[in-house]
């Protein structure tokens, strides 16, 4: 079971790393869930109803997208999700103690995450704290071909697999903090029961 759930979460992460959908039928049998709302973000934020770009659009199904425009240009991109350990793992038995005990060190710890994905691995990785977000959680900045810089935090929370994508294309830092976003989206987690 250890080698399955190895495989399968080294698919995970490159999927994330590489923005391609989550599982999305599994999650589109599920109404959308607000997340975050434009109160959690700075001035200026509108509701993202644009092109997919990655996995941030406003379809998500259990998430919501966010942008900061200037006329048809994107500034800045929020994107979070959540969804259940078991719509990310299927039937790896993710809730089970061994796959949080695994999820969890994959998490917490960057040289792990490293090791997974290889040769996925991009050359600008750089490692965020993400101090008191999750029950564990991993934050990261790079750039992504035809994206642009992108931060990214992804965390367990109870049996929740949570991301947050910040995407400031043009800027070498987003003028939203992922901390901050990322806190805020776990404490509504922590006290949203999200339909699934």
């Amino acid at each position: 079971m250890l080698k399955k759930l190895l495989i399968t979460l080294a698919i995970l992460l490159s999927c994330v790393f590489s923005f391609s959908a989550l599982n999305e039928p599994a999650l589109a049998a599920n109404p959308p869930v607000q997340l975050l709302t434009l109160d959690d973000l700075p001035t200026g934020f509108t509701e993202y109803s644009g092109p997919t770009i990655g996995n941030c659009s406003s379809s998500e199904s259990q998430g919501n997208a966010f942008a900061l425009q200037k006329d048809t240009e994107i500034i800045e991109l929020v994107c979070v999700s959540s969804a259940p350990l078991s719509h990310i793992l299927g039937d790896s038995q993710p809730e089970s103690p061994l796959g949080i005990a695994f999820i969890d060190a994959l998490l917490s710890n960057p040289d792990t995450l490293t090791q997974v994905l290889g040769q996925e691995k991009a050359t600008d990785l750089q490692f965020l704290d993400l101090a008191g977000v999750g029950d564990s959680a991993i934050g990261f900045r790079e750039t992504i071909k035809h994206i642009g810089n992108t931060d990214i935090a992804i965390f367990r929370r109870d049996k929740t697999f949570n991301t947050v994508y910040i995407i400031h294309p043009a800027r070498q830092t987003p003028l939203t903090s992922l901390q901050t976003i990322a806190s805020k989206l776990d404490k509504r987690v922590r006290y949203t029961k999200l339909e699934r």
